[in-house]
């Protein structure tokens, strides 16, 4: 609602109280906490686009993206975010034992599992964490945005 968007809009979030922020916005029609990895109560096919950001390195991938593709009308769009790790550098959430991935297991995981990338954007430190020096550092975190298309 805040961007124009007039359709139906639903949330499903893990956290009660991450749901209880959104109601907050008034922009949702539908909002429930449910764990996406036991699925989603809705129709298959239902949804035009599934929003998943900040997520996908705490959930199991193919469960996650098989659900997605569940959801999606045959002309749906996938927009999802993926923590990167760099082949060369160590995570900075390694130590939280959270694991980003590569740019090319993403995409292959995506088009294994139904799905189209029509676009990336990354950002190099799309937030900070804390060390694990626990000296007060912080270190960057980088993340790729993609928009999918489902595949026939």
């Amino acid at each position: 609602r805040m961007v124009g968007y007039g359709g139906m809009l639903s949330g499903v979030d893990i956290s009660p109280g991450m749901v209880d922020q959104a109601h907050g916005r008034r922009c949702y029609d539908v909002l429930w906490a449910q764990d996406v990895r036991e699925g989603v109560e809705a129709e298959t096919g239902s949804a035009d686009v599934v929003l998943c950001t900040g997520a996908m390195e705490l959930l199991n991938v193919t469960t996650a993206l098989t659900e997605f593709r569940r959801l999606l009308s045959s002309t749906g769009e996938l927009w999802i975010t993926f923590q990167l790790r760099d082949a060369a550098q160590k995570d900075s959430t390694a130590h939280q034992h959270v694991q980003g991935m590569e740019m090319s297991d993403i995409e292959r995981e995506l088009c294994e599992h139904g799905f189209n990338v029509r676009s990336v954007e990354t950002c190099a430190s799309a937030f900070f964490t804390p060390s694990p020096a626990q000296d007060g550092s912080l270190l960057p975190v980088p993340y790729a945005f993609l928009r999918c298309v489902r595949t026939c």
